[in-house]
């Protein structure tokens, strides 16, 4: 079995974001989300409507899944800050 050094020297943290209801576990080191990927993930329009403001009738899902892609998705802060602010909504990362 091929152990590779440094994936076993990574340093972790675990964080959070928005108030707590985002949490993630990232390298101590290098890239790390901070509040940009916040802001920018508010930024996003998805087209579907956002947790705090349910559809009329069913309180869940208005129309079609929307899916995006989050290319270079670095330890997945906009993703998963996407997922929180919106229902209905698929990412590939």
């Amino acid at each position: 079995m091929m152990i590779d050094a440094n994936a076993a020297k990574t340093v972790t943290t675990d964080d959070s974001f928005l108030s707590g209801q985002v949490h993630l576990r990232q390298p101590r080191d290098g890239y790390r989300v901070g509040t940009d990927a916040v802001m920018l993930a508010a930024s996003i329009n998805t087209g579907v409507v956002s947790r705090e403001q349910p559809t009329k009738n069913s309180g869940k899902r208005a129309g079609p899944r929307k899916r995006l892609l989050d290319m270079g998705a670095g330890v997945g802060g906009i993703s998963l800050a996407v997922c929180q602010r919106r229902v209905n909504v698929h990412i590939t990362a």
